[in-house]
């Protein structure tokens, strides 16, 4: 099992009231997406998670789910990270990133978090 030295963020997002799965899915990947990944700097990696309730596995039985997507932005260090973060609190940059969640999310409902992630080698 090791670390993996870079940083990652978590986030967990709730589609706007009243948006089809498909309709959110689509405006993500279609605008949101490419508009994070014009104005967030340094990112390595960026991914987005549909989770669909129909579908759980294992055979589980989850609750109720409280978001809609899990997305990942990895940054290969802190430094990354926070040159990010700084360019996300601009008054500019942090004003589109809003208009266009505006369309899309349930701002209300965002969670995010910075996580450690551990590999382990299946072999």
């Amino acid at each position: 099992m090791a670390k993996e030295p870079h940083i990652k963020v978590v986030t967990m997002l709730k589609r706007k009231p009243g948006m089809s799965r498909e309709e959110f899915e689509r405006r993500y990947e279609t605008h949101h997406a490419v508009l994070a990944t014009k104005l967030v700097p340094g990112l390595l990696d960026y991914r987005r998670m549909y989770i669909s309730a129909e579908r759980p596995a294992f055979g589980t039985q989850p609750p109720a789910l409280d978001f809609d997507v899990i997305t990942t932005l990895v940054f290969a260090d802190a430094a990354s990270y926070e040159k990010a973060f700084e360019t996300l609190r601009r008054p500019e940059i942090a004003q589109q990133i809003a208009e266009d969640e505006e369309h899309l999310f349930d701002r209300t409902n965002i969670t995010a978090y910075l996580v450690d992630e551990y590999t382990s080698d299946p072999g």
